[in-house]
């Protein structure tokens, strides 16, 4: 079974840091292709600087703290 990109690279992401209650939110771009459950490289828009998170279903990535 083939895998399905739910983000192609290049394109404009949500970036979720959650650590208990707290929730942050940013927009990112991501620096490779995914599907659910991949772990893609993504650039803080703001901040400019590059990360690793997850993808969900709703193509948002999940950043670690």
């Amino acid at each position: 079974v083939e895998r399905v990109p739910l983000v192609e690279r290049g394109d404009r992401v949500t970036l979720m840091l959650q650590h208990g209650p707290l929730l942050i939110q940013a927009i990112g771009r991501a620096q490779e292709t995914g599907a659910v459950g991949d772990w893609i490289r993504v650039v803080n828009l703001d901040s400019k600087r590059e990360l690793s998170g997850r993808l969900d279903r709703e193509g948002r990535v999940h950043v670690a703290f």
